[in-house]
C-alpha cells in the first residue's frame, strides 16, 4: 500500500506548522502532535498526510511488525479554556463529542484499520476514578447508541 499525499516520516507538514502558530488552531494541532508522539514512542513510524487531499486522516502510523493504522485526532474546543474563545468558562457541559466522532469517521480512508483519538477537554473530576467519570459514561452511551444503530 502506497501512501499518496504523505510527507516523509518525521517531517511535519507545512500546514501543521502553520496551525501551531494560530491561536484558534493551536489546540487541535497540539493534540495531533501529542497522539503522534505517543504512537512514535510505541515504535510506530508516522507518515503525515497532505491537507490538500479531500478525504484523509491526520496521519498513518506504521509499526515495524507490519501493522498500518489510519489515525484521526480531534480535540473539543471549549470557551474560556486555553486557546478557546476568550470568555468566562461555563459550567462543564459533558463530553459532547458525537459530532467530532462522526467527523473523524468521515475521514477514514476505508483501506486499512483506523484509530480515532478524541480529547474531551473537560476539567478533572477528582472525586471519580477511571470509568466512573461522567464523561466516560456519556461517551460509552454514545458509542453504544451509534454501534447499535449500525447494526
Amino acid at each position: 500500500m502506497t501512501c499518496t499525499g504523505c510527507h516523509k516520516a518525521n517531517h511535519l507538514p507545512r500546514a501543521l506548522k502553520t496551525r501551531l502558530k494560530h491561536r484558534d488552531q493551536f489546540q487541535g494541532a497540539r493534540y495531533e502532535l501529542a497522539v503522534a508522539g505517543c504512537l512514535a514512542r510505541l515504535g510506530f513510524a508516522i507518515e503525515w498526510h497532505d491537507a490538500k487531499t479531500a478525504k484523509h486522516c491526520e496521519f498513518t502510523a506504521r509499526h515495524p511488525g507490519g501493522d498500518v493504522v489510519a489515525v484521526e485526532a480531534k480535540s473539543r474546543h471549549r470557551p474560556g479554556l486555553p486557546h478557546g474563545a476568550a470568555a468566562p468558562a461555563p459550567a462543564p457541559q459533558g463530553a459532547n463529542i458525537e459530532g467530532l466522532y462522526r467527523e473523524a469517521l468521515s475521514q477514514n480512508p476505508n483501506d486499512r484499520p483506523s484509530a480515532i483519538f478524541l480529547d474531551v477537554n473537560l476539567p478533572p473530576e477528582p472525586a471519580l476514578h477511571g470509568l466512573q467519570k461522567s464523561w466516560v459514561q456519556e461517551v460509552r452511551a454514545m458509542l453504544d447508541k451509534l454501534w447499535t444503530a449500525q447494526g
